[in-house]
Parts: structure tokens; C-alpha cells; sequence
């Protein structure tokens, strides 16, 4: 959930973090920090008021901003899954974005975030009326990747933590997971670290991959409808008039051609299905598993 308390304590621990890998480097900053209403410093952590109001970010950034001029350094502002400061009403972020483009020249801002489609929407950078229209950004798309990418991806990886993994086992996980980057890291830190077997980690990514759906049906304004098309979609590819189909004879009822249409476009724009050809499809192999086992 994300709310002025979670975001005040992601951005002090974010600063916090900070300050401590370059505990050499960055006194001058801490110093600064001080004089910022609603920025509490002291020797072993910074803490940011959120009971009343949030302190002004744009100071804060000015002040890091200022500092890594100073001391020819370049900060980087990345923020995770970046749909969610859509839901963080007390901050425009949009207007943030632009401030820092415009006027901070050593602070980099990198978004990145699983529902790509929705992050497009939040920055809205093809409105003339948005502050960020117009503005160059440097995109990276992190496509699936093809199965022998998958298999080399994983193998190196391995290598580097010094971990042997049959490639059997590697090939089992991409027949499960796919080329998704994301779910891929996650067999192998979870391989790694907590030595779980794969069987495991598909069981414990399935549940997380199932919240993230559920979180969106909790926004929504039809849940069983979004989740009657991923039911559809369990077994195999379907084209429009299939998908359709199904739901009215669920439904007992027939669906407006536009209103049906609208739930499968919002569905791909959260990356839950995607189209190939004529034929949609769940996107992520490890949440049709999920749906597959209910």
C-alpha cells in the first residue's frame, strides 16, 4: 500500500543508505540535511517527518544536487515498480520529474516497474499539457528472452556466485518461468541463498504473481470479469470472439462489444495477458500457473 507514511520511510531509508555506503564523502550533505524542516539527522541515521506534512522534496533533491556539484558526483534517483506513486496523492510527481530534468543537472532519475502500460499513462509524456511533454528520455525495454538467451543468462549466473546447477535443472525452470528476466533472477537467488527447490520457488512466485493480480482486481470495477478472462486463458491462447464467449455463457449474459474490449485492453496494458496475432494470451507463464493449480 502505498501512502505518505510508506513513501517518507522508503525515501529517509533511501537516503539512509546512502549516507552510510559513503560515510567518507557525504558529511558536508548531512550537514545540510539538517537545516531542512521535516528532515531529522543524527550520527547514525536520517529521518524524515511524515505525522503533518512531507518536508519539500525539491529542497531535499537541491540540497543533494547542490553537493554532488560540489564534489563532481552524479546522484541517481531509481525507483522501483514506479506505477505505484500513481496512488500517492500527496506528492505530484509528475511535476517533480520535470523539476528535476529541468533545473538539477546531477541528479538521474530511473523508473522502472513491471506494468510498463501504466507507467507510460502516469508520466503522460505524449500530452502537450504535461510538464514532462517533450522531454528525451533513454528507454530500456526488458524483453523476454529466447531459450538459449535464458539458459546463458542463468548459467553465468551461477558461475558468478560460484553455484553448480545441472542444465537440466536450468532448462526445467525456463520451461516453467519462460524468458521473464524477473522470474528467472528469482529462481536463482532463491536457488542460491535458501537452497529451495524448484518445485518451491514456482509455488512461492505464483503466490506473489497471484497478489499482484488480486491488488489490481481490488482497484477495478469489475474483479470477476477481469478474472473470468485468465480463467479463459488457463489452457490455452484464445481469440476475441472465444474470450467473449466464455464470459457470457459464465455470465449468463451478453457483454458489450466495447465494454469487453476495455477489459481485455486494460489487462494488457498491466501486462496480465498479451496479444500475439489474433490470439491473447496470459503473459506470465508463472501467474497461469497459479490459476492453472486453483
Amino acid at each position: 500500500m502505498v501512502n505518505k507514511r510508506t513513501f517518507a520511510e522508503a525515501f529517509s531509508k533511501a537516503i539512509r543508505d546512502f549516507l552510510g555506503k559513503n560515510e567518507k564523502i557525504v558529511q558536508k550533505l548531512r550537514n545540510t540535511l539538517k537545516n531542512i524542516e521535516g528532515i531529522e539527522v543524527s550520527t547514525a541515521s536520517v529521518g524524515i517527518s511524515w505525522k503533518k506534512s512531507l518536508p519539500d522534496l525539491v529542497e531535499i533533491l537541491e540540497a543533494m544536487d547542490k553537493w554532488a556539484r560540489e564534489n563532481k558526483k552524479r546522484l541517481v534517483l531509481a525507483v522501483d515498480e514506479a506505477q505505484e506513486l500513481r496512488k500517492l496523492q500527496q506528492v505530484d510527481f509528475i511535476y517533480l520529474l520535470s523539476y528535476i530534468y529541468d533545473h538539477l543537472r546531477n541528479v538521474v532519475v530511473c523508473l522502472t516497474g513491471s506494468e510498463v502500460g501504466v507507467i507510460y499513462d502516469f508520466l503522460n509524456l505524449d500530452d502537450p499539457s504535461s510538464p514532462l511533454y517533450g522531454r528525451a528520455i533513454f528507454e530500456i525495454c526488458v524483453k523476454r528472452l529466447e531459450k538459449d538467451r535464458a539458459v546463458e543468462f542463468l548459467s553465468e549466473g551461477f558461475k558468478q556466485v560460484g553455484s553448480k546447477v545441472s542444465k537440466d535443472e536450468i532448462e526445467k525452470t525456463i520451461e516453467k518461468m519462460d524468458g521473464l528476466v524477473g522470474w528467472l533472477t528469482y529462481y536463482g537467488w532463491h536457488s542460491c541463498n535458501d537452497a529451495m527447490p524448484l518445485e518451491r520457488i514456482v509455488d512461492s512466485a505464483s503466490k506473489l504473481a497471484l497478489k499482484e493480480f488480486n491488488d489490481f482486481l481490488e482497484n477495478s470495477r469489475s474483479p470477476k470479469r477481469y478474472r473470468g478472462v485468465l480463467e479463459a486463458l488457463v489452457l490455452r491462447p484464445l481469440a476475441w470472439s472465444d474470450i467473449k464467449k466464455y464470459l457470457e455463457i459464465k455470465e449468463g449474459i451478453e457483454i458489450n462489444d466495447s465494454n469487453f474490449s476495455s477489459i481485455l485492453e486494460n489487462l494488457a496494458r498491466f501486462g496480465f495477458i498479451e496479444k500475439r496475432g489474433e490470439l491473447y494470451s496470459i503473459a506470465d507463464p508463472v501467474l497461469g500457473f497459479a490459476f492453472s493449480e486453483k
